[in-house]
């Protein structure tokens, strides 16, 4: 084997010791210093540059004896994955087990981002004292990585609970037949969403927190479910990202109705909301919305959440026609909004995919005729 050359102003690269005719053990291994080890994988990434293999091999046959002699026996303990009795419990979850699993899956969801986040740019190369700068090296993540697929694996697990779920229930299969609704969003739904406390959507609106006029003041508690509020939010966004798609609803009703609140506030319809914006809020002159507001106008990011508040309520007013008639077996009162235009601007649209719900499409067929 060659000798390393000098490398000015970095010192010699130590090579690692030569192989011996005894396998080296775990003791030898461990006194390699960190120098020598990271020779030692450079070797191994460039093919071995001219080193013994077989001592490569047997080095590396080493590291591992060593780390799997004293690594913490949980951090090689898979997740176990839900059996198929525990997939087939998932159709009969009670609403508040079913409210729990979305709430974990979300905050996993958030935990796995961050984890990968944090992966990514530990994984970025770095010059360090045994790193120069024409060679830098990544720092270790090796467990987070782990963490990562962990939960990544968990999160898949629930999203999978989740699906048997809401597939088990008819509110829960038309909920899905809708484009942007998957099947967490839809447990979610059926898990926080009670019929028999809702006669009309408008409970549910105001359960959601879309009702305009619900105000949480100071000191007193919130006047709607966090949860349902979330997945609202979640909802609306869906929407939006399929909005281009063949085949979606309820994306398309939100650029309508942007469009329709856009041209609304170009004519300054919304002029006494802006000033009540300004009165109630203060907002820092340098910023585009108090811009906006001074002119009258509502920022485009409000016109923007308007306009998916809408088609989330109108989609909610359907599930809430599909969830009455799965439990009543007959029809809900039509949203006063709805039936009178509050607003000037009325959906009167049919509930998509009827058909997957057995009675309802008849149901409303008949109701028409005796009107």
């Amino acid at each position: 084997m060659k000798t390393p050359t000098p490398n000015k102003g970095r010192g010699r690269r130590v090579p690692p010791p030569p192989p011996t005719a005894e396998p080296l053990g775990p003791d030898d291994f461990a006194t390699m210093t960190p120098r020598e080890l990271i020779h030692l994988f450079r070797l191994v990434r460039r093919g071995g540059n001219g080193e013994d293999k077989a001592g490569i091999y047997q080095r590396i046959e080493a590291l591992h004896t060593l780390f799997s002699s004293t690594a913490d026996p949980s951090l090689l303990t898979p997740i176990v994955k839900l059996t198929k009795d525990l997939k087939d419990a998932s159709r009969t979850l009670g609403k508040a087990e079913a409210r729990f699993l979305v709430d974990a899956y979300y905050a996993m969801q958030e935990n796995r981002i961050r984890s990968a986040h944090q992966v990514r740019t530990l994984a970025q190369p770095k010059p360090t004292a045994d790193a120069p700068e024409d060679e830098p090296e990544p720092e270790p993540h090796d467990v987070l990585k782990w963490l990562q697929s962990q939960e990544e694996h968990l999160e898949g697990q629930i999203r999978g609970a989740l699906d048997v779920y809401s597939n088990a229930d008819p509110a829960g299969i038309w909920a899905r037949s809708q484009m942007g609704i998957g099947p967490v969003i839809a447990a979610g739904l059926l898990a926080n969403i009670d019929i028999t406390r809702a006669p009309t959507v408008g409970h549910i609106w105001r359960f959601a927190g879309l009702d305009p006029t619900t105000v949480w003041g100071k000191g007193t508690k919130r006047p709607w479910n966090a949860s349902l509020k979330r997945l609202c939010f979640l909802i609306g966004e869906s929407f939006v990202k399929v909005s281009n798609r063949e085949g979606d609803v309820y994306g398309k009703l939100y650029k309508e109705r942007k469009e329709w609140e856009t041209e609304r506030n170009a004519r300054l319809v919304y002029a006494e909301q802006a000033k009540l914006a300004l009165e109630q809020k203060k907002f820092d002159p340098a910023t585009d919305a108090f811009a906006w507001y001074t002119k009258g106008m509502l920022p485009p990011a409000r016109i923007h959440m308007r306009a998916k508040r809408r088609a989330v309520k109108l989609f909610l007013a359907h599930l809430h026609e599909v969830l009455y008639w799965c439990h009543y077996g007959m029809l809900p009162p039509h949203p006063w909004v709805f039936e009178h235009g509050g607003d000037g601007h009325v959906h009167r649209l049919e509930v998509p995919n009827i058909e997957l719900v057995a009675g309802l499409e008849e149901a409303k067929r008949n109701a028409s005729r005796r009107r």
